[in-house]
């Protein structure tokens, strides 16, 4: 008859060991994931948000011009298809109106909030969360002749947003300067204003630029950390300057 060999097994201490290193493991492959996951959404946020300055872009540098009004750019355009070239509803500005022309500071407005596929909010249309992205975008006006003197470009603050009222580079003359922001709330994002007003979604943000346009210089108070940034110089074409 033969013997049988005695064959050594795991205690319980080395599986819970062993379990623990797993653990560990499977903990560090799932933060991974989730991290992975959220930078893809970030750039996938970020890529349609520069789409959209973009489209917004060039909307700003080739919409209609009524030169008969400028250098009072407030008036609203109207083409010959009486299609009303206005930043929003609410504002009811003209896309390029600049409050003070020549004067080395930026006039800012605001868009409704914007789907991915770059469609508006309209006027009648009530925001839903399919509207992620809000957009703000700022005007200077070149000087209407050459006064000989330069305004500061340089506000004396490192702060992005205090900057945010001087252009990043003075117009010329028959010259537009624009600065386009498109910004987005990452899922589960919030940021507690200092009045206590939580802003969590696009609505909220564009909601409460509106106050903050205000004063010399005019600047966003408030927008959104993800966002993206363009920044441009129009030409006008007008034969003997403005009329």
């Amino acid at each position: 008859m033969r013997k049988l060999k005695k064959v050594a097994g795991f205690s319980l201490i080395e599986v819970l060991i062993a379990l623990a290193v797993l653990m560990f493991g499977l903990e560090a492959v799932i933060a991974l994931q989730v991290a992975a996951i959220k930078q893809l959404q970030q750039a996938r946020s970020r890529t349609a948000a520069t789409q959209i300055a973009s489209a917004l872009m060039e909307k700003l540098k080739t919409c209609p011009l009524d030169t008969s009004a400028a250098p009072s750019t407030a008036l609203l355009f109207q083409d010959s298809a009486d299609i009303v070239y206005r930043d929003n509803p609410e504002d009811n500005k003209a896309l390029l109106y600049d409050r003070a022309i020549g004067d080395g500071y930026v006039t800012w407005h605001r868009f409704r909030p914007i789907r991915t596929d770059g469609t508006i909010l309209s006027d009648t249309a009530t925001y839903g969360l399919d509207y992620p992205f809000v957009a703000a975008y700022s005007v200077e006006w070149g000087p209407v002749v050459s006064t000989g003197t330069e305004p500061s470009l340089n506000p004396g603050s490192n702060d992005e947003l205090i900057q945010a009222g001087y252009p990043k580079q003075l117009p010329g003359y028959l010259e537009v300067y624009i600065e386009v922001w498109v910004g987005w709330v990452e899922p589960g994002e919030q940021f507690l204003y200092s009045g206590g007003t939580p802003m969590k979604t696009a609505w909220d943000y564009y909601t409460y630029m509106n106050s903050t346009f205000t004063g010399t210089p005019s600047y966003p108070s408030i927008f959104p950390k993800h966002k993206v940034k363009l920044a441009s110089i129009r030409r006008i074409k007008i034969s003997g300057g403005y009329q």
